[in-house]
């Protein structure tokens, strides 16, 4: 009896001293029906690119702007040649939203914003876990980009309510991003 105690403390001890590799978490949300259901946000990547005086280089009207059909983007175990401008981004801006936040796999696209275009890789499921989940980005010019990605969620389950802990984290060529999934380029 004294081994199993033991034991069980030894194993106690490791996980109360192990380092959680998780680092702050971006979102807590705080659930007081168990039987709640939760609609995790999805994981969308917005590449904006520019040269170095700031000129939008996905702009299809800009001179010196990137030949998109070039680009070549390999992610969810697929492989993408040649990106194209998504024409209901172009003239509206948006897409229609349903009620219920449903994840789409959508292609990688062009997409134009409020001031100017960006490439746009999604949506990845925010409920799964991604552990250094890889985008590569061939420019079509030579250059190349690797984006990586984490998502973990951490349930606490209370007497009276459940807590969600959200990790979110990116890396632009191995460089820590800030947790939006936006990312600006100079090229």
């Amino acid at each position: 009896m004294k081994k199993i105690i033991l034991i069980m403390l030894a194993a106690f001890a490791i996980g109360a001293c192990s380092n959680d590799e998780w680092e702050d978490e971006d979102l807590t949300i705080d659930v007081f029906d168990n039987d709640a259901i939760i609609d995790w946000y999805a994981i969308e990547l917005c590449i904006h690119v520019n040269d170095v005086e700031g000129n939008d280089l996905l702009n299809p009207q800009y001179e010196g702007a990137l030949d998109t059909l070039q680009i070549r983007v390999k992610c969810k175990d697929k492989e993408y040649d040649g990106v194209t401008v998504n024409k209901w981004y172009e003239s509206w801006g948006y897409a229609p939203e349903t009620r219920a936040f449903m994840p789409h796999d959508y292609t990688p696209e062009i997409r134009k914003g409020k001031s100017q275009y960006y490439l746009y890789i999604g949506q990845y499921d925010g409920a799964k876990e991604y552990r250094n989940e890889e985008v590569r980005i061939e420019w079509g010019n030579g250059t190349q980009d690797l984006i990586t990605f984490n998502n973990h969620i951490k349930e606490k389950v209370g007497v009276n309510k459940t807590i969600y802990y959200v990790y979110r984290s990116f890396y632009l060529n191995g460089v820590k991003q800030p947790r939006s999934g936006n990312f600006n380029l100079i090229k």
